[in-house]
């Protein structure tokens, strides 16, 4: 096997979808984006799956906005801990709306 065929799958490549939700911790975070002079402000809302024991971030799943948009002031990434994402909600006063820790 060659180094360029080796590809590493992702969590849920693996493993199906029904279980791969059940085994993570969920945080679901609602807000609004600020408005500048030719935009308007935006609603969304972000959903992070998180590893219960460790608290890294697996998967970002976003609603009615792109994670890439400027405007969020992102500074996380998948692979980070779930603790920047509280620290960005405090900070821009979005606000959680729901959380399971498994």
């Amino acid at each position: 096997m060659d180094e360029g065929s080796r590809k590493i799958k992702r969590f849920g490549e693996f493993m199906s979808s029904k279980r791969y939700g059940r085994s993570l911790s969920h945080l679901i975070v609602k807000g609004k984006t600020k408005s500048s002079f030719f935009r308007k402000s935006q609603y969304f809302e972000i959903h992070f799956y998180y590893t219960p024991v460790k608290k890294i971030i697996l998967e970002i799943k976003t609603d009615g906005i792109e994670l890439s948009d400027k405007r969020l002031l992102v500074n996380f990434k998948i692979g980070d801990d779930i603790e920047k994402v509280r620290d960005w909600c405090e900070n821009n006063g979005h606000e959680i709306i729901f959380e399971l820790n498994r």
